[in-house]
């Protein structure tokens, strides 16, 4: 690493990188503020289970809800957007919109405001309605199915909902702990073998944390991104690397062979250059589905 990379490097790596493995997707918010945790526990019930210097992770049992919150999972995460965006799908809208205007106005989003505060019915057959984190700037959209006003009967196939709130983005995977454990070349050993994490907490029963220290890095770990295109296949994590193809040679080393997704092993396990300036080796985690796809840029 020359002097100028060595500069860039540290500049983006001064925090280490987190990940978190669990059964939901995981949203990422920016500062970990008192009041960002109050409005989750008091508005909708969640509870902090985990306090780190740059974190607070709350979960919660959707089965419980007050509000009957049935899902939860992040927005359109494009760049472009104004802001990152949580979506709660629930059976009960009016409620909540009660519960906020009374506790947190201050929360609700200012295009809420302008049309006047109510609730907006869409052509697509939802009731919709926004708040804001003033602290993160997250969007917090709350939307019922038009004619949905009870709880599912089935609360086996409700998992529990998580929400991370931190200054740095804590990533999605979806195979449960147990699944993990079980398994001989798991989610654990990828990620604390192939990059280095090591496991720092766990989350309940069904959720891990890895932390890594960019600077340790044997790869030089630069940036660690998801992608939430719900058109992909499957989640998508992005790891920028300084030498993908150590990686490529880890990863059958280490007896990973299971990882290579299947779109390498068609053009026969090599890196591919794209047309876009970036040399790339993608794996899938065979339990959870996630695609982990390791880059470099060239120069």
């Amino acid at each position: 690493m020359d002097v100028s990379d060595e500069k860039i490097f540290n500049e983006r790596n001064s925090n280490t990188m987190e990940l978190l493995v669990g059964q939901e997707y995981f949203v990422p918010a920016f500062k970990p503020l008192k009041q960002t945790s109050d409005f989750y526990t008091s508005i909708l019930g969640f509870r902090p289970t985990l306090e780190l210097d740059n974190h607070v992770i709350l979960i919660h049992d959707l089965s419980n809800s007050k509000f009957h919150i049935t899902s939860v999972e992040p927005g359109d995460f494009n760049k472009g957007r104004e802001a990152p965006q949580i979506l709660f799908k629930l059976v009960d809208i009016d409620a909540v919109k009660a519960s906020v205007e009374t506790t947190f106005p201050a929360w609700i989003h200012p295009a809420v405001v302008e049309r006047g505060g109510g609730i907006r019915n869409t052509e697509w057959g939802t009731r919709e309605w926004e708040c804001r984190d003033p602290q993160t700037n997250v969007c917090i959209s709350f939307y019922q199915q038009d004619g949905e006003i009870q709880p599912p009967q089935n609360r086996t196939q409700i998992n529990s909902g998580v929400i991370v709130a931190g200054q740095e983005f804590i990533l999605p995977a979806i195979g449960s702990l147990k699944l993990l454990e079980k398994t001989p070349h798991s989610s654990v050993a990828f990620y604390t073998t192939i990059l280095g994490y090591k496991v720092t907490s766990a989350v309940a029963e069904s959720h891990l944390i890895f932390t890594h220290i960019p600077s340790n890095s044997r790869f030089h770990l630069i940036e660690v991104d998801a992608a939430y295109d719900k058109t992909q296949e499957a989640p998508q994590i992005r790891v920028q690397v300084r030498n993908v193809e150590k990686v490529r040679e880890l990863v059958r080393e280490c007896g990973f062979d299971a990882w290579i997704h299947e779109s390498v092993l068609k053009r026969g396990g090599g890196v591919l250059e794209t047309a876009w300036g970036t040399r790339e080796y993608a794996c899938a985690d065979p339990v959870s589905n996630v695609c982990v796809v390791f880059y470099e840029t060239v120069v």
